[in-house]
């Protein structure tokens, strides 16, 4: 195990512990990384206590090394929302979608014929899904008018894993006669993951769908 992999796996062993973080933040200043090392260092101090003007360098860091920050989950109209130092949630409402077929397969929406899945992610760390025969443009226009309009499976928690590449995204479904655990990884604006349920395992891809006007940075549903 690398020195950085060593550090890093000292974050996740005590993740409440601003210690490893601080401890990596001098690691990164010393390996040619100041800027990911002042974003720690500046987030840290603002979970302990609201600053104007750190709140301000914040942002300033962020618009500049977004990406930088992101690592591989990098993609275009893709943001991270970022705790401490690290990515803690999507930074809008993001829609993701996937051919329903494999689905299908599992035995998901079998009175609906062909329909497609679509994952919509929140910043507040809540996920919520539906699946539809219905155009992307109907599901869409339901979508915003709220995630009980158009018949949502769930509405759970999710969480990333970042510490070791390639990014995971840890979440779980549970609905009336049907539930299923996850873990995907998250590279790019692919989210993949296995699909365990009714004795079945299935792989199935996600893709990231940029929408102007849609991809919002509300805190919640």
């Amino acid at each position: 195990m690398s020195e950085a992999d060593a550090l890093l796996a000292a974050i996740r062993q005590a993740p409440d512990d601003d210690a490893p973080r601080l401890i990596y933040a001098d690691w990164l200043d010393e390996h040619g990384q100041p800027e990911r090392a002042e974003f720690i260092r500046v987030q840290i101090e603002l979970a302990r206590q609201e600053s104007p003007g750190l709140r301000r360098r914040e942002a300033e860091l962020l618009a500049e090394h977004h990406d930088l920050f992101a690592g591989p989950l990098t993609a275009p109209w893709l943001r991270i929302r970022f705790r401490r130092g690290f990515a803690d949630t999507f930074g809008h409402t993001g829609l993701f979608v996937a051919n329903e077929s494999d689905a299908n397969d599992l035995g998901f929406n079998s009175s609906r014929g062909q329909a497609r899945s679509y994952f919509r992610f929140f910043l507040n760390g809540t996920w919520w899904s539906v699946s539809s025969p219905a155009s992307m443009d109907e599901v869409i226009q339901h979508m915003r008018s709220g995630p009980n309009d158009f018949g949502v499976t769930s509405f759970v928690s999710y969480s990333f894993d970042l510490f070791f590449p390639p990014a995971r995204i840890h979440f779980g479904w549970l609905a009336p006669g049907n539930s299923w655990d996850a873990q995907g990884t998250l590279e790019r604006s692919q989210l993949v993951f296995e699909i365990v349920a009714r004795g079945k395992r299935k792989r199935i891809i996600f893709s990231h769908v940029h929408i102007p006007g849609f991809d919002s940075f509300q805190d919640s549903p």
